[in-house]
């Protein structure tokens, strides 16, 4: 095979190993249907990648010899970023429900980041250590 044919065999390939995005099932209740429409709307994942660039560019200034005010400028950051990951979950599992939720690779590694949040939150004000703040540069 010429390498032009090589490379047409090989994008073949990864086309017949992809597989096509989930569409959830919309739900009857009419407050999960909010939800699933929330998490539809053209503006829900842009808004939620901007907020993850935010966070990790925030938790990218932490350094050595940190003042005090900026401490805790990062553990608020820390709490105000954990609680709009713990909606953006809870919305997404009333929405598609926790079955359709847990289907998608994606809903489960943002379950296990946001469960490694809260995790982390409670070490840090009850042993005020922070052991997971890693995972959310994932």
């Amino acid at each position: 095979l010429t390498a032009k044919q090589r490379e047409w065999v090989e994008m073949q390939q990864v086309l017949l190993r992809s597989r096509p995005m989930l569409k959830m099932t919309p739900p009857a209740n009419q407050l999960r249907q909010m939800a699933y429409n929330l998490c539809y709307s053209r503006y829900f994942d842009p808004t939620m990648t901007a907020v993850i660039v935010l966070n990790v560019l925030i938790m990218s200034m932490e350094h050595r010899n940190m003042t005090e005010t900026f401490t805790r400028f990062l553990d608020i950051s820390n709490l105000f970023f954990t609680v709009i990951f713990t909606f953006e979950c809870m919305i997404k599992v009333a929405g598609f429900g926790v079955v359709q939720y847990f289907k998608v690779s994606w809903n489960q590694f943002d379950f296990a980041i946001v469960l490694g949040s809260l995790v982390d939150l409670l070490f840090t004000f009850m042993v005020n250590a922070s052991f997971f703040k890693f995972l959310r540069t994932g």
